[in-house]
């Protein structure tokens, strides 16, 4: 699949409505601003990671443009991203913030205790805030992807619940997130995402 083209033009597009130089970029998501430059330039063939990465670092912990409201900047970038590269980037992170809550179960003391918690992230709330206000829908199946991918990992499958996820959305969540819109999002995971992976969700 040819994505230099589409990679770099998402890239400079969210790190120049983010305000940012390329050398910012690199410092806020850990990629070197050579590898920035190239991916920019179409030199350079990224992997889903680096995009993901980047467009997270970019778009969702750059600078907040002054002029724009939260709505407005994020409403206008999703509408850069081509929706087979969002999804893909969006299956990627509910992939690595499902194996970063595993890893934490599996530390000594450790474990999922039903009633408490899950912390998915900050990348993963601030993943689905941006879904929830340019598409409902598709932050519906990003949580629920989340979900499964806990529910389906590995050989022990662990059981948390629902409630428990949408609880650590309260601290993964970015800060600028309207708490109408939170108390929305979460009345519409406990009406929708149980009926898309079944229990125990």
């Amino acid at each position: 699949m040819d994505l230099i083209k589409p990679a770099a033009g998402i890239v400079k597009a969210l790190r120049t409505l983010a305000g940012m130089s390329q050398r910012e970029l690199a410092e806020a998501s850990g990629v070197a601003a050579s590898t920035i430059a190239r991916i920019e330039s179409g030199a350079m063939d990224p992997s889903l990671e680096t995009v993901s990465k980047l467009a997270v670092a970019a778009e969702l912990g750059g600078r907040v443009v002054k002029s724009m409201t939260t709505e407005q900047l994020w409403g206008a970038s999703a509408k850069l991203i081509p929706d087979p590269v969002m999804r893909t980037m969006c299956a990627h992170t509910a992939m690595a913030a499902a194996d970063h809550v595993l890893a934490g179960f599996k530390l000594p003391g450790a474990g999922y205790q039903p009633g408490h918690a899950v912390h998915p992230g900050d990348p993963f709330g601030k993943v689905l805030a941006w879904l929830w206000l340019t598409d409902p829908g598709a932050a519906m199946h990003f949580l629920a992807d989340f979900c499964s991918q806990l529910r389906d990992h590995g050989h022990d499958p662990v059981p948390v619940a629902l409630d428990d996820i949408l609880a650590g959305l309260t601290f993964a969540m970015p800060a600028r997130f309207p708490d109408a819109e939170f108390d929305a999002l979460i009345a519409e995971a406990r009406r929708t995402v149980p009926g898309m992976y079944g229990t125990p969700f």
